[in-house]
């Protein structure tokens, strides 16, 4: 579990390798205090090839910050190869959308099994 400032603030990361394809669920505030665990979270689990669902459907603020890491991700995910699939929150939508960054995103509406 990655931890911020309060209980309020707390930001929890998990690797899910058993769905195809893997995913990283994240739940809670995404914020500039916890980026620098939200950066090495995904790139770690980016694979080389193949895909990447990065589930944000739990995160209940999401920063330019958040928004920052999540276009370096892609960027190296497009090294290797990687197509990077985000299921977005309401927040996290309406981030993407106001900054036009959805475009870059293969956006998701459901978690694929």
């Amino acid at each position: 579990m990655i931890t911020s400032r309060s209980a309020r603030d707390q930001l929890s990361a998990a690797a899910i390798s058993s769905n195809q394809p893997p995913r990283c669920a994240f739940t809670g505030e995404l914020d500039i205090c916890n980026c620098d665990s939200f950066r090495a979270q995904l790139s770690d689990s980016l694979p080389i090839g193949g895909a990447l669902v990065v589930d944000l459907h739990a995160v209940t603020f999401f920063s330019l910050n958040a928004l920052q890491v999540l276009l370096e991700v892609q960027r190296l995910a497009e090294v290797r190869q990687c197509d990077l699939m985000v299921v977005g929150s309401r927040c996290v939508d309406r981030v993407l959308d106001v900054t036009g960054a959805a475009a870059e995103f293969t956006l998701l509406h459901y978690i694929p099994n």
